[in-house]
């Protein structure tokens, strides 16, 4: 075969191997993901098949142990690629396909039949690996974003394998153990197959490091102990819905448990996690899916109430007050109660996050000082009381 060959099918398996190097290390970082596994050794798998062609053996038995590797990438690829999708193993259509192929192409080898068909029975069972994972993955129904143009990625392998083998095959150069077995087919073929798997080489690459950085993210800006933001995360997503251009005048709500200090020197750090892990529950459960809930400090919480008035934002805290009296914290005993104060602050045009966590925060100081005072050895009688305080602070609108 030409020239134009060999430097394609050597561009090919530079490229088989970077695509295998990215993604290992992608999988090394986030190990739990079990099909980067499946996704990383595929291009291994086709770029060792390809060494193989280059071995000093028999035409027929390297023709078939190329096969094996070539088939098993395309394989541990797709299976790769269905298990993303949520998918798990089964039917096992693919790993029947596999088996009765390859022992198809050994047992052509062991005759020595045809070398020609050798190819094609690979090809042949490539495709149906192919046609079995685009019908168990549903990549153009499934939803997930990207997936659909893998599955017309995947089409595109389909009908490569199946007509490869039928135009611009040189059988002999397929008989020689001087070239990778890519260099038995025309140029036009071996430039397709390598930028097929540019394109889906590319498209998972770009994937799977944006999942990464994703999942990074989330992590950085996710409290781990109750998964709500961190603050960081919290002012971030708030300072973003500020800056839109269909801002409309929301409010945030700051919450602060009452006495959580003590909750701790008695019953212990653990005890504390779980409270505030089911006060997270609670808030969850009273917000909107609009809203967003962040821990901005040990025991406070904020809440950004989307398109809510400062009556809105108050009647919410009431309902979490009322909430609170009821709740039953699973780690305390059940004579322990649960209190908090809380501040309110509403937006106005052109307000910063800082300008607007500290007019909730000024109310809270407002609050937390009153509960303090009733809580005076005189005013034990008002211990259970979760005070809110009313009217709005500075910088604040008024319902």
């Amino acid at each position: 075969m030409s020239t134009a060959s060999t430097v394609w099918a050597e561009a090919l398996w530079l490229l088989l191997l970077a695509v295998a190097a990215v993604i290992c290390c992608v999988w090394f970082i986030e190990r739990k993901h079990t099909y980067l596994v499946f996704i990383g050794l595929s291009p291994m798998s086709i770029a060792l098949g390809m060494l193989i062609e280059l071995a000093p053996i028999d035409a027929a038995y390297r023709v078939a142990t190329a096969a094996v590797f070539l088939v098993a990438g395309v394989y541990l690829g797709l299976e790769g690629l269905v298990r993303r999708t949520g998918r798990g193993p089964g039917p096992y259509f693919a790993e029947a396909t596999v088996i009765l192929g390859l022992t198809a192409v050994f047992v052509l080898a062991a005759t020595h039949r045809s070398l020609v068909w050798e190819v094609r029975i690979q090809d042949y069972t490539a495709a149906a690996v192919g046609i079995s994972a685009f019908c168990r993955g549903r990549f153009l129904t499934n939803g997930r974003r990207g997936d659909r143009f893998i599955g017309l990625e995947i089409l595109a392998l389909v009908g490569y394998f199946l007509i490869r083998s039928w135009v611009g095959l040189d059988v002999a150069a397929l008989s020689t153990t001087t070239r990778s077995g890519f260099d038995a087919f025309t140029p036009e073929l071996v430039i397709v197959f390598v930028l097929l798997a540019a394109i889906i080489g590319g498209t998972i690459t770009a994937q799977e490091l944006a999942t990464l950085v994703e999942t990074l993210r989330r992590e950085r800006d996710t409290d781990m102990l109750t998964g709500v933001l961190k603050r960081r995360g919290f002012q971030t997503r708030v300072e973003r819905l500020l800056a839109a251009r269909d801002h409309v005048a929301s409010s945030l709500v700051v919450c602060d448990l009452d006495s959580f200090k003590p909750i701790n020197d008695r019953f212990g750090h653990i005890v504390g996690d779980e409270v505030l892990r089911d006060l997270c529950v609670l808030l969850r459960a009273s917000a909107r899916n609009s809203d967003v809930l962040g821990r901005i400090g040990g025991d406070e919480f904020a809440i950004y109430l989307t398109g809510s008035t400062h009556r809105d934002a108050v009647e919410f805290s009431e309902r979490i007050r009322d909430d609170l009296s009821r709740a039953q914290f699973r780690a305390l005993p059940g004579t322990e109660s649960i209190t908090a104060s809380f501040g309110v602050g509403t937006t106005i045009a052109g307000m910063e996050f800082v300008d607007l966590l500290c007019a909730a925060d000024n109310q809270l100081h407002e609050a937390k000082e009153r509960w303090r005072r009733s809580m005076a050895p005189t005013s034990r009688r008002n211990q259970r009381r979760t005070d809110i305080t009313g009217g709005p602070a500075p910088h604040t609108e008024s319902a």
